[in-house]
């Protein structure tokens, strides 16, 4: 059943990424929150690694949205820097998962 939801989220992002080559303003926020979920099905799934870069690139996303709209995008930044820590506390770096939910306390 995982390995199912894993190849879903994988398909549609693959679609949203295209959709946001043509209108990022409109559908990149989308692809932030299809990496965020991806992350957690591939952590449930204990591919932490995949996991880990999952929640990077939805980061990388997030922090660019929120410089125009905090009030919408700081709490989904945040949230992923939580989930973030938890595949980093799973993959024993502790210091990241240290950092990363230092920099999720600091935002909510």
């Amino acid at each position: 059943m995982g390995r199912l939801v894993r190849a879903s989220f994988e398909e549609a992002l693959g679609i949203r990424r295209e959709m946001a080559r043509l209108r990022p303003d409109v559908h990149r926020p989308e692809v932030a929150g299809i990496l965020t979920n991806l992350g957690s099905v591939l952590r449930i799934l204990n591919d932490l690694g995949m996991a880990r870069a999952s929640y990077e690139e939805a980061l990388g996303i997030y922090r660019e949205l929120a410089l125009s709209r905090p009030e919408v995008y700081r709490p989904l930044l945040a949230r992923t820097l939580n989930n973030l820590g938890n595949a980093q506390n799973a993959l024993e770096d502790s210091e990241g998962a240290f950092a990363s939910y230092k920099e999720a306390l600091g935002i909510r």
